[in-house]
C-alpha cells in the first residue's frame, strides 16, 4: 500500500506508514549525541507547504546512504520515517512541533520540482515583535539588523568539555532611531557528550539502542528509555497459555473460537508441546504497543508479566468483561503514556520473517534503574547549560558555531546562559511523573 503523504503538523508516534511532501531549508554536519556521541550525524530542518517545519536526523550508519541524496533548498517527498519525541536535554529551538524525524533502514527519499509553499527558508520576524513577545519563544527566528558589538568571552562546561560563548549587540536600526534600545545574543557551543552503558547493573547484557534503529538484522538484547504511546488494536491481545510451563497452547477439537464466551474457550482441548495433551489452561497477556522515545518509534509486544505491573484485572477477567464493538479493553488504554525501560529482544524470527514488531523481555520503572540508566548512557553528573537557553550545533570543520536568537520573557533582549545538571532534571522528572 502506498504511502498517504501527510502534513507535518499531523505527524504523530503512532503512525507507521506515510509519506511527506517538504523542502530542506537547513542541513548541517554535527557530532552525535547519545549512542552516537563519537560519531558524526546530519540534522537536517523540514518544512512542508503549509509552512510548518520538523527536524530530521541521520544517524551515523545511515550517512553513506542518504546525505549525497538530501540538499538544501531542493523538494522531497519522503517515505518510511521514524517519529521521535523531542527530548529536553537535546531541544532544539527550530521548530515547535512536539516530535521529530529519523530516518531507517526503509526510508526512502524522491526529488520532486512542484511546490507550492514558502520559497525562501527564512522565519523573519520584526523586533516589534520580539519585544512586545509576540513570537514563539521556543523557536528560533531570522532578524535583519546590524551587529555592533561584542561582550567578554566568557568560558563554561559543557558535557565534559571546555567551552566559551560571547554576547553581541544587534540593534534594530529603526528601533534605535526612536528608542536607543539593543537586542543581544549569544553564540552556541559543543553538543553534549554522552556515555555508554557499561557497569553490571539491572540492564547488563542489553545494548543502548535508539529507536529508529531496531532491525530485524540485528539480533540481540538491547535496552530503551521509552514512553507508550498507543495500544495496536489486534484481536491477540491475549493468548491461552499451559498453566504450567506458560507456553502458547495449540486447540485439538474443532470448534469456532469465535462462537464460543470466555468461559468455553477455556474449556476446549489443548495440547502443549512441552507438557503434553490436555493441560490445564488460562488466559494470558500478549499485548502489542507503540513505544517512542527522542530516537525514533517502534512496535513491541509486551506480556504477562509487565502488563499486570500496571493493570489488576487478569487477562481472563478483561476478555470477560469487554464488550464485542471494543477493539480493546479500557484497562489496556491506562498503559498508555507510561514512560519505561524497555528490555527488548531481535530474535531469530524477526530476521526470518523480516518482523518489525519486537519482543519485550521485561520493562522497568524503577528509580534505582532508570538512575543508573542516565547516570551511564546520558552522563547525569555532567554539568550543561540550560538547554531552554542555549542549543548545539556542531559543524564537523569547526568550533566556531552560527549565531541564533534564544528569546526571552526580558522585552528587547534575548538569550542568557544559566546552568543546571542533569540530576536537576532527574528530579524534576520524578516530580512530573
Amino acid at each position: 500500500m502506498d504511502s498517504a503523504i501527510i502534513p507535518i503538523r499531523e505527524i504523530k508516534p503512532e503512525l507507521v506508514n506515510f509519506a511527506i511532501r517538504v523542502k530542506v531549508i537547513r542541513m548541517w554536519t554535527q557530532k552525535g549525541y547519545g549512542f552516537d556521541k563519537d560519531k558524526l550525524i546530519n540534522e537536517l530542518i523540514l518544512v512542508d507547504e503549509q509552512g510548518d517545519k520538523i527536524g530530521l536526523t541521520i544517524k551515523n550508519r545511515l550517512r553513506p546512504k542518504f546525505v549525497k541524496k538530501l540538499s538544501e533548498d531542493r523538494n522531497y517527498v519522503i517515505k518510511n520515517l521514524s517519529v521521535a519525541t523531542v527530548n529536553k536535554l537535546y531541544k532544539s529551538a527550530h521548530w515547535s512541533h512536539n516530535f521529530k524525524l529519523s530516518c531507517t533502514f526503509n526510508t526512502t527519499v524522491t526529488r520532486v520540482n512542484e511546490w507550492n509553499g514558502q520559497p525562501n527558508r527564512f522565519n523573519f520576524v520584526a523586533f516589534t515583535d520580539i519585544r512586545s513577545m509576540a513570537v514563539d519563544f521556543g523557536v528560533s527566528v531570522d532578524v535583519i539588523g546590524k551587529l555592533s558589538g561584542f561582550g567578554e568571552i566568557t568560558p563554561y562546561t559543557k558535557g565534559g568539555q571546555n567551552t566559551y560563548y560571547m554576547k553581541g549587540d544587534l540593534k534594530d536600526i529603526e528601533f534605535v532611531a526612536v528608542h536607543g534600545d539593543e537586542v543581544p545574543l549569544d553564540r552556541y557551543a559543543p553538543a553534549l557528550n554522552c556515555s555508554s552503558l557499561t557497569s553490571k547493573t539491572w540492564q547488563s547484557g542489553c545494548t543502548p539502542i535508539g529507536l529508529d534503529e531496531l532491525d530485524p538484522s540485528l539480533s540481540g538484547n538491547y535496552i530503551a528509555l521509552a514512553k507508550i504511546t498507543a495500544i495496536i488494536p489486534d484481536d491477540d491481545w491475549y493468548y491461552v497459555a499451559c498453566l504450567k510451563c506458560t507456553r502458547k497452547v495449540k486447540a485439538t477439537d474443532d470448534l469456532d473460537e469465535l462462537t464460543l464466551d470466555t468461559d468455553g474457550i477455556l474449556g476446549r482441548e489443548y495440547e502443549c508441546r512441552k507438557c503434553g495433551p490436555k493441560p490445564k489452561v488460562n488466559l494470558r497477556f500478549k499485548v502489542q504497543i507503540r513505544v517512542t522515545n527522542d530516537t525514533g518509534s517502534a512496535s513491541v509486544w509486551i506480556f504477562e508479566d509487565d502488563v499486570t505491573k500496571f493493570i489488576k484485572p487478569s487477562a481472563f477477567e478483561l476478555k470477560k468483561a469487554i464488550t464485542p464493538d471494543e477493539e480493546t479493553s479500557a484497562e489496556l488504554q491506562k498503559l498508555v503514556g507510561k514512560e519505561l525501560l524497555f528490555k527488548i529482544e531481535v530474535g531469530d524470527y524477526n530476521l526470518k520473517k523480516n518482523y518489525h514488531v519486537y519482543t519485550v523481555k521485561e520493562v522497568s520503572n524503577d528509580e534505582n534503574h532508570l538512575a543508573e540508566y542516565l547516570e551511564e548512557v546520558v552522563g547525569i553528573d555532567q554539568m550543561l547549560p540550560n538547554n531552554d537557553d542555549l542549543d548545539a550545533d556542531i559543524d564537523d570543520t569547526s568550533a566556531t558555531k552560527r549565531t541564533k536568537i534564544a528569546v526571552q520573557s526580558t522585552p528587547g533582549s534575548v538569550g542568557s546562559s544559566t546552568s543546571k545538571t542533569k540530576k536537576d532534571l532527574l528530579k524534576n522528572k520524578a516530580v512530573e511523573d
